[in-house]
This record gives C-alpha cells, sequence and structure tokens, in this order.
C-alpha cells in the first residue's frame, strides 16, 4: 500500500465516522492507530513532516502545533472531526490521482464455491455471554426450561433441520456425539426452526437419540433469536451458569461444495472434553457452514450490563487467571467488591491496550485475527467495560453471576509420562528485581524420546513471571557452552501466565535426546515478601513417532551495539534464501529493558510481507504468537527479524542510559532474538533442518566448500587454509566474519560449535570436526 494511500485512509475513516458507516468509536479509533503504525517509519511513536507529506492533514492532526504527532493526538484529532473539512479534498486527490485509493469499503473478491468452518473473533460471536432462561415445548408435548437442569455442568445446544443437506449429513455425528457424553452428564437440546420441516421427520430423527432426547420445533425462531444462532448446523455449549463457552461448527467434515471421509477438526467434541477437564476451550468461535437462519435485527441494550450478567464473564475470561489469590497479577479481580475497587485502573489499562496483554498489531487483511491464542478484548467487550464503568458499575442479579473460575491443581496435560523438577528451590527476594536464574536439571533419559505435549509448573506462581527452558543433548560438552548457543538453538519450553502449556495435534511432537539436560531461564519477580519457587515440567510422550517434527529457531544477531542515549536503534537478522519449503507456526520476540517494537517480515521475490508487527514490545510479557494455521514459507523466501531499542534516558526501565549495550544474558544487557516455530514438510523427523542451528552449520559449511557435502575429513583442512589468512597457524572469529560478511551463523554458531577449548579461536584440529557435522 502506498503512502499517499496510507493518508487518505486516516481520511476515510474519518469520513465513515461522521458519515454514520462506523457506528463503534473503538473501531475507527484501531482503524486510525493501525494507519498512524503504517506511515511512522522510523517506529518512534511520532510522524513528521518528512513521513505524513500531506501538509493540511498534518496541520490539522498536529493540535499542539509543536511540528510533530503522536498516536493519542491524532487519534482525538481525527475522532474529533479534524478531518472533516479535508473529506471533499481528499476524495477531488483520489480522482485527479493515478492512484486507486480505497476510501471507502470496496466490494471484496468473490468467495470461494468451497467453504468450510472458519475460525471467529470470540468476543464478537457471542463467547462469554450470559444466556437468559427461555421455555420451550419438546417433541413430546412436555414444558422445558433452558435453566432447568442443575445436575448438567453442560448443555449442547444443536440446531438442525431435516430439509437442510449439511444438517442431514450431520445428524449422525450429532447421535454419535449425544451417545458419548450425555452419559457423563452432558445434556443435549436439539432445535429445529424451519417451518417448513415436517413434523413427522422431526420425531424420525429424534428416535435416532433416545426416548427422551430433548427435540424442539423452533416455528418461530424464537430460541434461534435468543441464542442469535446463524445457521442450521450452529452449536452453542453453555456452562452450568449459562454462559456461551463454545459457538460454532460440529467440525469440518462438511461444508458447501465439499465431503471428507473423516473430520480434521472435531471443534465440538474437542470443547466438550476440555469443558468437562476444566481446561479452556482452544478454539471457541467459528463460522458453522449450513442453511441460514433469519436474523434478528435487535440492537444490544448496553445501559443492561451489569457486573453479575457480563462483566465477571469478562474478567474470567480475560483477567482472573492472574489476577486472584495466588496468581501473579498484583491484584485479585474475581468479585465484585475488587472489580469495583480497582475500577480505575481497569479502565486505564483497557484504554492505552495493555491489558490483557496482547501486542500484535491488528492485521486487517484477515476479517479474524489470525492468531489462535489473541489475547485481545474484541471492540463490544471494550464497550461492555466501558459502558459498566460509566453507568456507576451496577452489581446487577445475583442469580445470574457464573460459578467462579476454578484452577485446578493437578497437570492440564493430563498425567504426565515424565516430570523434572529443581534439585533445590531458588530463593527470591521480597523486594526489587532479580537478574535471570538459569538453573539446570538432568533428565537421565535412557532413550530419544517425541514429546507431544509439555507443561511446566512453578511451585510459587505468585514470583514467576516467565520460564523459557532449553535442552541441551549430551553432545553438547559439559554444559559449560555459551548460553547464546541455546538462545540461538530455540526455546524448547515456555510458560506465560495464562499459558503454561505446549500441546501438539497427533502427527506433531518435538524431539528430547537420551540423557538431555534441561535449561530454565527464570524470571522471577519480587511481590514484598520472601519466597521460594521449584519449578517442574511434565512431558507426555506421543504413542508413535510423529509425521512433523515440531522445530524452533532463533533469528539472531548477537553482534549489536546500541549507542549511548539512542532512543530508537534498529537491529536486524535474517535467514535468507531458505532451501527449502517450511511452514510457520508461531513467533515469540525476545529483547531485554530497552526492548521497544519488533517486526517479523516475510521478502518473497520483490514483495515484503509483514507477518507479525508489534509496535510496543513490553518486556514483562514474553508472548508467543500462535497461528491458527500454518502459513506456508516457500523455499527461496527471507525470514527477516527487525527490533527497535530505546537505550535513552526517556525509557524509564533503561538501567544505564550513558552504556552502550550488547549482546549478554542479563535484563542489563540485551538480546535480539526472533523465535520462529515451523515444521518442514517432507522432511524425516530428527534430520536437520533448515532454520535450525545444526542445519544452519550444515548450510554455510555447503556453501562455504562450493555447495559439497562431503564428509571428507580433509575437509576441515582445505577450508582451514582459505581462513587463516594472516597464516599464524589460528582462525579468528574476525578471520571468519571478513570472509563470511554475509552469513553470521558462520561467525557465531558454527564457530562455537567448532571452538572446542573455548579460547575464541580455531585451530586445524578443531576444524577437522567438520566431517564429523557433515556426516550426521
Amino acid at each position: 500500500m502506498s503512502r499517499r494511500i496510507v493518508i487518505y485512509s486516516i481520511v476515510a475513516v474519518t469520513a465513515l465516522v461522521f458519515g454514520g458507516l462506523v457506528a463503534k468509536r473503538v473501531n475507527a479509533q484501531q482503524e486510525i492507530e493501525r494507519r498512524f503504525d503504517q506511515l511512522d517509519s522510523n517506529r518512534d511513536g511520532k510522524l513528521t513532516p518528512d513521513e505524513l507529506h500531506e501538509t493540511e492533514i498534518f496541520k490539522a492532526l498536529d493540535l499542539d502545533g509543536n511540528g510533530e504527532i503522536t498516536k493519542k493526538e491524532a487519534t482525538r484529532a481525527a475522532l474529533r472531526g479534524a478531518l472533516k473539512n479535508l473529506i471533499g479534498k481528499a476524495a477531488e486527490r483520489k480522482n485527479n490521482s493515478d492512484e486507486v485509493v480505497p476510501a471507502v469499503p470496496v466490494k471484496p473478491l468473490e468467495a470461494p464455491v468451497r467453504q468450510g468452518p472458519k475460525l471467529l473473533t470470540p468476543g464478537e460471536h457471542g463467547i462469554g455471554r450470559f444466556v437468559p432462561d427461555l421455555d420451550f415445548v419438546d417433541l413430546s408435548g412436555v414444558s422445558r426450561k433452558l435453566h432447568e437442569s442443575d445436575a448438567s455442568d453442560l448443555t449442547v445446544i444443536a440446531f438442525t433441520s431435516t430439509s437442510c443437506p449439511l444438517s442431514k449429513k450431520y445428524l449422525p455425528t450429532l447421535v454419535e456425539l449425544y451417545r458419548d457424553y450425555s452419559k457423563r452428564g452432558v445434556r443435549f437440546v436439539l432445535v429445529n426452526c424451519v417451518a417448513t420441516d415436517k413434523l413427522e421427520e422431526m420425531k424420525s430423527a429424534a428416535e435416532r437419540f433416545s426416548s427422551d432426547v430433548e427435540y424442539t420445533f423452533d416455528k418461530d425462531s424464537r430460541f434461534a433469536f435468543h441464542l442469535s444462532a446463524l445457521s442450521t448446523t450452529d452449536v452453542f455449549i453453555l456452562d452450568r451458569s449459562h454462559t456461551i463457552v463454545y459457538h460454532g461448527a460440529i467440525d469440518d467434515q462438511y461444508g458447501f461444495g465439499y465431503s471428507i471421509e473423516a473430520p480434521r477438526y472435531t471443534y465440538l467434541r474437542d470443547a466438550i472434553e476440555a469443558m468437562l477437564d476444566k481446561r479452556s476451550v482452544l478454539v471457541s468461535a467459528t463460522a458453522a457452514p449450513g442453511c441460514l437462519l433469519e436474523r434478528k435485527p435487535t440492537e444490544t441494550v448496553l445501559s443492561d450490563v451489569t457486573y453479575h450478567n457480563q462483566i465477571s464473564r469478562l474478567l474470567q475470561r480475560h483477567c482472573v487467571e492472574c489476577h486472584r489469590e495466588g496468581g501473579v497479577g498484583p491484584f485479585a479481580l474475581d468479585t465484585y467488591e475488587s472489580a469495583v475497587a480497582h475500577a480505575p485502573m481497569i479502565r486505564e489499562v483497557i484504554d492505552r491496550g495493555i491489558m490483557p496483554p496482547w501486542f500484535a498489531t491488528a492485521d486487517k487483511s484477515h476479517s479474524v485475527s489470525p492468531w489462535i491464542n489473541d489475547r485481545s478484548l474484541s471492540a463490544p467487550e471494550k464497550q461492555q467495560f466501558f459502558t459498566w464503568l460509566d453507568n456507576k458499575m451496577p452489581a446487577g442479579d445475583l442469580i445470574q453471576s457464573p460459578v467462579p473460575k476454578a484452577f485446578t491443581d493437578g497437570w492440564m496435560i493430563g498425567k504426565p509420562d515424565a516430570v523434572f523438577e529443581f534439585v533445590e528451590p531458588v530463593k527470591v527476594k521480597a523486594t526489587g528485581t532479580m537478574p535471570y536464574q538459569n538453573v539446570m536439571v538432568e533428565t537421565h533419559l535412557e532413550k530419544d524420546h517425541w514429546v507431544q505435549a509439555i507443561e511446566i509448573r512453578p511451585s510459587n506462581p505468585g514470583v514467576v513471571h516467565h520460564v523459557l527452558v532449553f535442552v541441551q543433548g549430551t553432545d553438547q560438552g559439559d554444559g559449560n557452552r555459551d548460553d547464546a548457543a541455546d538462545e540461538r538453538s530455540g526455546y524448547w519450553g515456555i510458560y506465560v501466565p495464562g499459558n503454561s502449556t505446549l500441546v501438539y495435534p497427533e502427527g506433531y511432537a518435538k524431539r528430547i535426546p537420551k540423557g538431555a539436560r534441561l535449561r530454565f531461564q527464570m524470571h522471577y519477580t519480587p511481590n514484598g515478601t520472601a519466597a521460594e519457587d521449584r519449578t517442574s515440567i511434565g512431558l507426555v510422550f506421543a504413542k508413535e513417532e510423529p509425521r512433523y517434527e515440531v522445530h524452533v529457531a532463533g533469528v539472531v544477531n548477537a553482534g549489536f551495539r546500541i549507542p549511548p542515549g539512542a532512543d530508537n536503534h534498529q537491529v536486524v537478522a535474517s535467514v535468507k534464501n531458505i532451501p527449502t519449503d517450511v511452514q510457520v507456526l508461531a513467533f515469540l520476540p525476545h529483547m531485554h529493558l530497552r526492548g521497544k517494537a519488533a517486526r517479523y517480515d516475510l521478502l518473497s521475490g520483490d514483495k515484503t510481507f509483514t507477518m507479525l508487527d508489534i509496535p510496543r514490545y513490553d518486556f514483562n510479557w514474553q508472548l508467543l504468537y500462535r497461528y491458527s494455521e500454518p502459513v506456508n514459507v516457500k523455499a527461496g523466501d527471507t525470514l527477516r527479524f527487525t527490533a527497535w531499542y530505546d537505550n535513552s534516558k526517556g525509557n524509564p526501565a533503561n538501567p544505564d542510559p550513558n552504556k552502550e549495550v550488547r549482546w549478554g544474558p542479563q535484563t542489563e544487557d540485551e538480546m535480539h532474538l526472533g523465535y520462529v516455530e515451523y515444521i518442514v514438510p517432507g522432511s524425516k523427523p530428527g534430520d536437520p533442518t533448515p532454520l535450525s542451528p545444526r542445519g544452519r552449520v550444515r548450510g554455510a559449511i555447503r556453501n562455504a566448500l562450493g555447495g559439497s557435502t562431503s564428509s571428507d575429513p580433509n575437509a576441515g583442512d582445505a577450508l582451514f587454509f582459505q581462513l587463516d589468512a594472516d597464516g599464524d597457524g589460528n582462525v579468528t572469529r574476525d578471520e571468519v566474519k571478513a570472509k563470511y560478511a554475509n552469513n553470521q551463523a558462520a561467525s557465531t554458531t558454527i564457530f562455537d560449535r567448532l571452538d572446542a577449548n573455548k579460547n575464541g579461536q580455531l585451530d586445524r584440529q578443531e576444524l577437522r570436526k567438520l566431517s564429523e557435522i557433515l556426516g550426521r
């Protein structure tokens, strides 16, 4: 998108706001902020005339007239109507321009014929909403109530039809689900709201379940309107407190224009299992392809929002995992009294967009977030919070309150096959800050294992902010290796509040080698009371070798130097010309206290695509950004990780703005790490991959030897004489860097791997290890 298009888009958003086409202020604010980030080329949080070339627009947005525009200033000016008088001029310029400027919504591309379930934004699809009671009559003439069953922890409401082809295909699946889960206490209600469906056919369908199944003919669509059902295959799960915890498709076996032998994703079954196991539902909202239902044109009455009917549910979904007794949050938010007491802070963090913690810029090229673990509040959820706060925080009816959220003491991944724990507890002081603690744990595993689920459990979560776990194999020396080597290799396990598990689907797994050591990188946060922690990790082994090995690699620049006082220093690292196709599963950017912003870009041909943009990086939240679906990266593409650092006095977290900052393991040092979790389709599990350090070692050596992958023991000698520029019988890091200026791995990862005695130089014997590396 060109700069002129972006500038006109800000004007266009204002036109929509004041033209009545954007009814929700928060949506306009998000769009203006997104356009601001696109124009802010140096990522300093300000726009200058050099970045926004339209003089009239600049003057309109520069409220204080100081020659620069902040994001808050631009948003405030635009929403107050500062650009209203420029709308006509923008349209005139657009018409006189050779560029196509999308100042108004354009017709989207035609949808494909074949359509299956698509993931939706949970907060915009009713997840977390309280459902009031509803009277209905089943096919046997028995009067029922939606709230009548206290014996069921879960209620599944499945919309169906005897005439819709997709509903008919899904009837056997619903019967199977009913038989599997009704005996486990799950209540099922089937709802047919197609007025022309025949009663005899409905009774025949009901008989396939059981004689006492609750099947209702919702001829006037009262049930459908009550739940906001969209199609005849829509399914809802309500918990004991009548809160929607799932809304979407049964699975993906059938859709518009296709059928497959077996489903790839069993959304409803997975959601039921998660709720019965007291786990979070991973996918809680999808579209449900089926015959469309009439949608009642009703307006949400925001004035009816109370703590008990809605705010308590929002706090449960987004906040109490940390803000509870024993959680890492500074105060609890699990009661009405605590929410009222902290209401000003709730308003502040939501208004600033820093809570719930989620810092990825919204990707407007997708109708919904591409991240399956997106923690951000949706626009309707923000509106509900602000309405409740503006209306003096009404408590509402206690009867409508949700069941308090339970936090299990057991393993969320099920019974682990192996558990490893700190030998000695770590002492955490009462006040101040603590440097990273690195704790080594031996596994004594007698063979390699494939791991399908990982869970990290601090014994004292109130003082543990996050944990990264690295695996060291027995071929990596005596443990006195460079910490940066672990960082470049990629994390193996991760813990942040609210996300303590890595669970991979069938066919995906991580490898842990025989006799591996685990290095726990612990970030402790003193909370006013001296404490101890003894963190453990649990592993569930895969039943067989996976189809795909899950890898993690770090896109790293370890040679940066951040000048004293620099407030927007840019550091870049790339994996260039990836030699084979890969699929990216997730990203995790990692910097320290001076980290300011980060971005992952994919360079493919002459085009650059932003995969993840974090304009406001927060060291306090080491977040994993996991894709809903793997993203393809083609052979020959380049993956680039860019980060910006603030080493100025204006950064209140800066330990020393007068210091030149380099790579180092502690928080007063810095790191530049763009972790990438990925798989390599078609590769054999256990093989080195193009992004792994081991794979990059082989690739760089292959390039150095002119493309050879020979394990000839003379390969090391041949390369030694090429590198030893001064003929002193040793190869230094600078000599390697001089020869391979465009291959950072050569002077970092490869050099460290070969430098057995860690003296900072390589002799002929050490370079002969090339034959071992190439032969593996």
